[in-house]
Protein backbone atom coordinates (compact mmCIF):
# COMPACT_ATOMS: atom_id res chain seq x y z
CA UNK A 1 0.00 0.00 0.00
CA UNK A 2 1.09 3.81 -0.82
CA UNK A 3 0.93 5.65 2.94
CA UNK A 4 0.01 9.01 3.71
CA UNK A 5 3.45 10.34 3.89
CA UNK A 6 4.77 8.68 0.34
CA UNK A 7 1.42 10.77 -1.13
CA UNK A 8 2.98 13.93 0.69
CA UNK A 9 6.14 13.44 -0.15
CA UNK A 10 5.16 12.85 -3.52
CA UNK A 11 2.78 15.99 -3.90
CA UNK A 12 5.77 17.88 -2.51
CA UNK A 13 8.41 16.68 -4.97
CA UNK A 14 6.24 17.82 -7.80
CA UNK A 15 5.80 20.96 -6.15
CA UNK A 16 9.23 21.39 -6.03
CA UNK A 17 10.33 20.48 -8.98
CA UNK A 18 8.12 22.96 -10.61
CA UNK A 19 8.98 26.04 -8.38
CA UNK A 20 12.58 25.01 -9.00
CA UNK A 21 12.41 25.10 -12.67
CA UNK A 22 10.63 27.94 -12.16
CA UNK A 23 12.80 29.97 -10.14
CA UNK A 24 15.67 29.21 -11.94
CA UNK A 25 14.45 30.40 -15.03
CA UNK A 26 13.06 33.65 -13.39
CA UNK A 27 16.62 34.39 -11.68
CA UNK A 28 18.88 33.94 -14.96
CA UNK A 29 16.41 35.56 -17.30
CA UNK A 30 15.85 38.48 -14.93
CA UNK A 31 19.62 38.71 -14.68
CA UNK A 32 20.27 38.51 -18.35
CA UNK A 33 17.59 40.12 -20.22
CA UNK A 34 18.71 43.58 -19.91
CA UNK A 35 21.83 42.41 -20.98
CA UNK A 36 20.89 40.72 -24.12
CA UNK A 37 18.29 42.99 -25.70
CA UNK A 38 20.83 45.26 -27.43
CA UNK A 39 22.85 42.01 -28.60
CA UNK A 40 19.59 39.77 -29.64
CA UNK A 41 20.00 41.12 -33.19
CA UNK A 42 23.80 40.07 -33.72
CA UNK A 43 22.72 36.72 -31.46
CA UNK A 44 19.90 35.57 -34.06
CA UNK A 45 21.47 36.95 -37.49
CA UNK A 46 21.68 33.68 -39.41
CA UNK A 47 19.85 30.49 -38.23
CA UNK A 48 22.88 29.04 -36.85
CA UNK A 49 22.94 31.99 -34.23
CA UNK A 50 19.53 31.41 -33.37
CA UNK A 51 20.23 27.88 -32.85
CA UNK A 52 23.63 28.06 -30.68
CA UNK A 53 21.11 30.91 -28.72
CA UNK A 54 18.19 28.88 -27.95
CA UNK A 55 20.30 25.96 -27.11
CA UNK A 56 22.42 27.60 -24.55
CA UNK A 57 19.90 29.45 -23.19
CA UNK A 58 17.57 26.64 -22.73
CA UNK A 59 20.54 24.73 -21.26
CA UNK A 60 20.81 26.95 -18.28
CA UNK A 61 16.84 27.90 -17.74
CA UNK A 62 16.12 23.70 -18.18
CA UNK A 63 12.73 24.74 -19.38
CA UNK A 64 12.03 25.27 -23.60
CA UNK A 65 8.64 26.68 -22.38
CA UNK A 66 10.13 29.50 -20.81
CA UNK A 67 12.19 30.58 -23.57
CA UNK A 68 9.82 29.61 -26.55
CA UNK A 69 7.49 31.78 -24.50
CA UNK A 70 10.51 34.48 -23.52
CA UNK A 71 10.86 34.19 -27.97
CA UNK A 72 6.96 35.00 -28.50
CA UNK A 73 7.36 37.97 -26.09
CA UNK A 74 10.07 39.28 -27.84
CA UNK A 75 8.23 39.12 -31.40
CA UNK A 76 5.61 40.96 -29.65
CA UNK A 77 7.68 43.99 -28.71
CA UNK A 78 9.28 43.83 -32.31
CA UNK A 79 12.67 42.66 -30.86
CA UNK A 80 12.41 39.77 -32.70
CA UNK A 81 11.03 38.23 -36.07
CA UNK A 82 9.36 35.18 -37.25
CA UNK A 83 12.42 34.04 -38.81
CA UNK A 84 15.10 35.09 -36.23
CA UNK A 85 13.04 32.65 -34.05
CA UNK A 86 12.55 29.39 -35.63
CA UNK A 87 16.27 28.34 -34.79
CA UNK A 88 15.74 28.67 -31.69
CA UNK A 89 12.98 26.80 -31.45
CA UNK A 90 15.17 23.73 -32.94
CA UNK A 91 18.07 25.02 -30.39
CA UNK A 92 15.59 24.67 -27.43
CA UNK A 93 14.26 21.60 -28.11
CA UNK A 94 17.85 19.56 -27.87
CA UNK A 95 18.89 21.24 -24.74
CA UNK A 96 15.89 20.67 -22.51
CA UNK A 97 16.50 17.25 -22.79
CA UNK A 98 20.20 17.45 -20.88
CA UNK A 99 18.77 17.37 -17.47
CA UNK A 100 17.44 14.12 -18.15
CA UNK A 101 21.08 12.77 -17.87
CA UNK A 102 21.92 14.06 -14.10
CA UNK A 103 19.19 12.02 -13.57
CA UNK A 104 20.33 8.91 -15.05
CA UNK A 105 23.81 9.27 -12.75
CA UNK A 106 22.03 10.24 -10.25
CA UNK A 107 23.55 13.24 -9.25
CA UNK A 108 20.15 14.02 -6.52
CA UNK A 109 21.91 12.22 -3.89
CA UNK A 110 24.74 14.95 -3.75
CA UNK A 111 21.99 17.68 -4.39
CA UNK A 112 21.67 18.41 -0.57
CA UNK A 113 25.38 19.18 0.37
CA UNK A 114 25.17 22.18 -2.45
CA UNK A 115 21.96 23.35 -1.25
CA UNK A 116 23.86 23.93 1.85
CA UNK A 117 27.11 25.33 0.47
CA UNK A 118 25.25 27.38 -1.84
CA UNK A 119 22.51 28.93 0.78
CA UNK A 120 25.19 30.38 2.62
CA UNK A 121 26.61 32.03 -0.33
CA UNK A 122 24.05 33.62 -0.85
CA UNK A 123 24.65 35.91 1.83
CA UNK A 124 28.12 37.14 0.68
CA UNK A 125 28.67 41.02 0.29
CA UNK A 126 29.89 40.50 -3.26
CA UNK A 127 26.68 40.52 -5.28
CA UNK A 128 27.64 38.56 -8.20
CA UNK A 129 29.11 35.37 -6.20
CA UNK A 130 25.56 36.06 -4.13
CA UNK A 131 23.40 35.56 -7.61
CA UNK A 132 25.42 32.66 -8.74
CA UNK A 133 24.84 30.92 -5.73
CA UNK A 134 21.28 31.56 -5.45
CA UNK A 135 20.87 30.09 -9.42
CA UNK A 136 23.19 27.13 -7.58
CA UNK A 137 20.28 26.81 -4.81
CA UNK A 138 17.42 26.32 -7.42
CA UNK A 139 19.17 24.23 -9.17
CA UNK A 140 20.33 21.66 -6.45
CA UNK A 141 16.91 22.11 -5.30
CA UNK A 142 15.31 20.82 -8.28
CA UNK A 143 17.29 17.61 -8.09
CA UNK A 144 16.71 17.21 -4.36
CA UNK A 145 12.91 17.50 -5.43
CA UNK A 146 13.60 14.66 -8.02
CA UNK A 147 15.10 12.81 -4.67
CA UNK A 148 11.83 12.81 -3.56
CA UNK A 149 9.83 11.85 -6.11
CA UNK A 150 12.06 8.67 -6.41
CA UNK A 151 11.53 8.29 -2.25
CA UNK A 152 7.65 8.18 -2.81
CA UNK A 153 7.65 5.93 -5.73
CA UNK A 154 10.13 3.41 -4.37
CA UNK A 155 6.92 1.64 -2.78
CA UNK A 156 4.39 2.41 -5.80
CA UNK A 157 6.20 -1.38 -7.22
CA UNK A 158 4.52 -3.07 -4.20
CA UNK A 159 0.92 -1.54 -4.85
CA UNK A 160 -0.50 -4.14 -7.40
CA UNK A 161 -3.37 -1.97 -8.08
CA UNK A 162 -1.12 0.62 -9.17
CA UNK A 163 0.67 -1.82 -11.75
CA UNK A 164 -2.31 -2.96 -12.75
CA UNK A 165 -3.62 0.74 -13.89
CA UNK A 166 0.14 1.40 -15.62
CA UNK A 167 -0.13 -2.02 -17.38
CA UNK A 168 -3.30 -1.50 -18.89
CA UNK A 169 -2.74 2.41 -20.33
CA UNK A 170 0.96 1.12 -21.67
CA UNK A 171 -0.40 -1.73 -23.36
CA UNK A 172 -1.41 0.36 -25.97
CA UNK A 173 1.42 2.26 -27.83
CA UNK A 174 -1.60 4.87 -29.38
CA UNK A 175 -2.81 5.37 -25.86
CA UNK A 176 0.00 5.65 -24.39
CA UNK A 177 0.77 8.70 -27.05
CA UNK A 178 -2.01 10.17 -25.24
CA UNK A 179 -1.58 9.77 -21.91
CA UNK A 180 1.79 11.51 -22.39
CA UNK A 181 0.23 14.36 -24.06
CA UNK A 182 -2.77 14.76 -21.53
CA UNK A 183 -0.23 14.52 -17.99
CA UNK A 184 2.45 16.87 -19.50
CA UNK A 185 0.12 19.50 -20.59
CA UNK A 186 -1.39 18.88 -17.19
CA UNK A 187 1.73 19.39 -15.60
CA UNK A 188 3.17 22.23 -17.57
CA UNK A 189 6.63 20.51 -17.66
CA UNK A 190 7.84 17.47 -20.37
CA UNK A 191 10.91 17.63 -17.91
CA UNK A 192 9.21 16.43 -15.25
CA UNK A 193 6.66 14.19 -16.81
CA UNK A 194 10.25 12.37 -18.66
CA UNK A 195 11.53 12.44 -14.80
CA UNK A 196 8.75 10.39 -13.34
CA UNK A 197 9.37 8.17 -16.57
CA UNK A 198 13.07 7.25 -15.48
CA UNK A 199 12.23 6.78 -11.71
CA UNK A 200 9.09 4.46 -12.50
CA UNK A 201 11.57 2.76 -14.73
CA UNK A 202 14.26 2.52 -12.95
CA UNK A 203 11.86 0.41 -10.15
CA UNK A 204 10.65 -1.86 -12.90
CA UNK A 205 6.86 -0.46 -12.72
CA UNK A 206 7.19 0.05 -16.49
CA UNK A 207 9.99 -1.20 -19.42
CA UNK A 208 12.06 1.38 -21.61
CA UNK A 209 10.32 0.32 -24.73
CA UNK A 210 6.90 1.36 -22.69
CA UNK A 211 8.36 4.73 -21.93
CA UNK A 212 9.29 5.49 -25.71
CA UNK A 213 5.20 6.73 -26.62
CA UNK A 214 5.19 8.26 -23.44
CA UNK A 215 8.22 10.46 -24.38
CA UNK A 216 6.51 11.27 -27.56
CA UNK A 217 3.55 11.80 -25.89
CA UNK A 218 5.44 14.76 -23.68
CA UNK A 219 6.83 16.07 -26.62
CA UNK A 220 3.68 17.18 -27.81
CA UNK A 221 2.24 17.84 -24.58
CA UNK A 222 4.61 20.46 -23.75
CA UNK A 223 3.34 22.60 -26.75
CA UNK A 224 0.37 23.33 -24.74
CA UNK A 225 1.72 26.75 -23.45
CA UNK A 226 2.69 27.69 -27.24
CA UNK A 227 -1.07 26.68 -28.48
CA UNK A 228 -2.53 29.64 -25.61
CA UNK A 229 -0.22 32.23 -27.31
CA UNK A 230 -2.13 31.44 -30.17
CA UNK A 231 -5.06 33.45 -29.07
CA UNK A 232 -3.21 36.62 -27.48
CA UNK A 233 -0.39 37.27 -30.00
CA UNK A 234 0.55 39.81 -32.63
CA UNK A 235 0.71 38.61 -36.12
CA UNK A 236 4.46 36.92 -36.24
CA UNK A 237 4.43 35.77 -32.45
CA UNK A 238 1.51 33.55 -33.89
CA UNK A 239 3.14 32.53 -36.36
CA UNK A 240 6.32 31.48 -34.23
CA UNK A 241 3.62 29.14 -31.94
CA UNK A 242 2.31 27.64 -34.41
CA UNK A 243 5.46 26.28 -35.75
CA UNK A 244 6.01 24.52 -32.81
CA UNK A 245 2.83 23.35 -32.13
CA UNK A 246 3.31 22.25 -35.88
CA UNK A 247 7.16 20.81 -34.66
CA UNK A 248 6.25 18.89 -31.79
CA UNK A 249 2.99 17.32 -33.68
CA UNK A 250 5.00 16.22 -36.75
CA UNK A 251 8.01 15.12 -35.83
CA UNK A 252 6.41 13.04 -32.61
CA UNK A 253 4.05 11.38 -35.00
CA UNK A 254 6.77 10.73 -37.22
CA UNK A 255 8.53 8.33 -35.28
CA UNK A 256 5.61 7.06 -33.78
CA UNK A 257 4.69 5.80 -36.92
CA UNK A 258 8.49 4.26 -37.16
CA UNK A 259 8.43 3.37 -33.45
CA UNK A 260 9.77 -0.33 -33.89
CA UNK A 261 12.68 0.68 -35.28
CA UNK A 262 13.40 3.44 -32.98
CA UNK A 263 12.46 1.32 -30.56
CA UNK A 264 14.76 -1.68 -32.22
CA UNK A 265 17.72 1.38 -31.67
CA UNK A 266 17.04 2.08 -28.34
CA UNK A 267 17.14 -1.90 -27.05
CA UNK A 268 20.77 -1.97 -29.48
CA UNK A 269 22.67 1.16 -27.21
CA UNK A 270 21.16 -0.71 -23.86
CA UNK A 271 22.66 -4.15 -24.89
CA UNK A 272 25.91 -2.32 -26.13
CA UNK A 273 26.43 -0.53 -22.95
CA UNK A 274 24.10 -2.05 -20.26
CA UNK A 275 22.83 1.65 -18.66
CA UNK A 276 20.00 1.87 -16.02
CA UNK A 277 16.75 2.04 -17.42
CA UNK A 278 16.82 6.04 -16.12
CA UNK A 279 20.04 6.88 -18.52
CA UNK A 280 18.86 4.77 -21.50
CA UNK A 281 15.54 6.69 -21.51
CA UNK A 282 17.48 10.04 -21.20
CA UNK A 283 19.03 8.67 -24.14
CA UNK A 284 15.97 7.91 -25.97
CA UNK A 285 14.95 11.82 -25.42
CA UNK A 286 18.11 13.51 -26.66
CA UNK A 287 17.90 10.85 -30.00
CA UNK A 288 14.26 11.71 -30.33
CA UNK A 289 14.54 15.71 -30.27
CA UNK A 290 17.94 15.40 -31.83
CA UNK A 291 16.12 13.76 -34.76
CA UNK A 292 13.97 16.12 -35.15
CA UNK A 293 15.80 18.60 -35.43
CA UNK A 294 18.17 17.21 -37.90
CA UNK A 295 14.36 16.32 -40.02
CA UNK A 296 13.83 19.98 -39.88
CA UNK A 297 17.07 21.95 -40.71
CA UNK A 298 16.81 21.18 -44.33
CA UNK A 299 13.22 22.23 -44.74
CA UNK A 300 13.55 25.63 -42.79
CA UNK A 301 14.04 27.78 -45.85
CA UNK A 302 10.53 26.28 -46.94
CA UNK A 303 9.13 27.09 -43.27
CA UNK A 304 9.76 30.59 -43.83
CA UNK A 305 8.82 30.95 -47.50
CA UNK A 306 5.48 29.16 -46.06
CA UNK A 307 4.62 31.35 -43.21
CA UNK A 308 5.53 34.74 -45.14
CA UNK A 309 2.45 33.94 -46.90
CA UNK A 310 0.61 34.06 -43.84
Amino acid sequence: MVNHVNITLLIGGIALFIYSLEAISKSLISASIPKIKPKIETLTSSDKKAFITGFCSTLITQSSSAIILLTITLINANILSFNQSIGIVLGSNIATTLSSIFIGINIEKIAPIIMLISLLLTKSKNQKISSISKTIFFISLLFFSIFLLSFSMSSLKENSLFILYVKKATENSFLSLIIGVLLTAVLQSSSLFITILQILSNTNIITIMEALPLILGANIGTSFDALLTLFSSNKESRKLAHFSIFFNVITSLIFFIFLTPFSFIITLINNIFSLSNASVIAIANILFNLGSVIITIPLINKIKRYYSKW
